[in-house]
């Protein structure tokens, strides 16, 4: 479970004007140190961690190596990957993680 969580930094997003409509796995770009890093983010209500949890945003930005916890970022959201899912097991969610990065990465790929 842990390396799964690992791969995210969590946040605790403001919810006013997000819908629940949006809940999914996002190309994004994060506004980090007054830079522009791309990532990836899931928003929604985690269902293969916990059933009946609260919706939360978690982002894993790339290339990115710098202790960022507490500090204020912009997440915007530029591309819907897919739809929030249950997985059987964590290692399920694990190898769908590693295929959200390879897709919002073929993403930036293409777009300038």
């Amino acid at each position: 479970m842990q390396q799964a969580l690992d791969l995210l930094a969590t946040l605790d997003p403001d919810w006013a004007g997000v819908e629940v409509g949006q809940h999914g796995t996002l190309a994004c770009l994060s506004g980090v140190e007054r830079r522009g890093v791309t990532g990836v983010a899931s928003l929604g209500v985690r269902p293969t961690v916990k059933q009946g949890a609260r919706p939360l945003l978690e982002t894993f930005v790339f290339d990115f190596d710098e202790a960022i916890y507490g500090r204020r970022i912009a997440i915007e959201f530029l591309h819907k990957l897919r739809d929030e899912e249950r997985y059987d097991d964590l290692d399920a969610l694990t190898r769908q993680i590693r295929v959200d990065v390879e897709h919002a990465r073929d993403y930036f790929a293409t777009v300038k």
